[in-house]
């Protein structure tokens, strides 16, 4: 009898889900869609909108244009369709790093509290990279983090100063 019942349920959770597929195709169903990249065209974050604006198009049965809006590493961007109206119709591929740091350390521009903002996915999550040459003394992360040195680093964008150097607790420069 337990068997029936986890069936029962089964149908009816596909139900719901299908249901709900239906009305959101039924919102979406020739408007026009915005999808939003806080970088000027001809970047990663531009190919990635231009490769999924059409799959989004034929699913959402709307068209589907992508709109830069550049500045301030993305943060003009992510403030501008934060504080705008919330109609549905707008989506933003947005650098989470960057924006949650800008967040963080109270960057001017960023104008929006991404504990706020509606999340859909994750397109990439390419694993981090930390390079060092040869000369630097280290060839491991667990040596480096063991190391009595002060570390710099290079950084572009809003949250980035390049060059900037970060003491590691009890450790002495450089």
């Amino acid at each position: 009898m337990n068997q029936w019942l986890k069936i029962a349920v089964a149908l009816a959770l596909s139900t719901l889900t299908a249901t709900a597929q239906d009305s959101e195709h039924a919102f979406f169903a020739g408007k026009t869609v915005r999808l939003v990249v806080g970088f000027g065209p001809g970047g990663g974050y531009d190919a990635y909108a231009r490769m999924l604006a059409p799959y989004l198009s034929k699913n959402l049965g709307a068209t589907v244009i992508v709109e830069n809006r550049p500045g301030a590493g993305g943060l003009v961007a992510l403030s501008g369709v934060y504080m705008a109206p919330s109609d549905g119709l707008t989506m933003m591929i947005v650098n989470g790093t960057g924006a949650a740091f800008s967040q963080l350390t109270d960057q001017p521009g960023a104008r929006f509290d991404l504990g706020r903002v509606g999340y859909v996915a994750t397109l990439s999550a390419p694993p981090s990279l930390w390079t060092v040459g040869p000369h630097f003394g280290v060839k491991t992360i667990a040596e480096a983090l063991t190391a009595n040195k002060k570390w710099r680093w290079a950084a572009s964008g809003p949250v980035g100063d390049s060059g900037h150097d970060t003491p590691r607790p009890g450790a002495a420069g450089v």
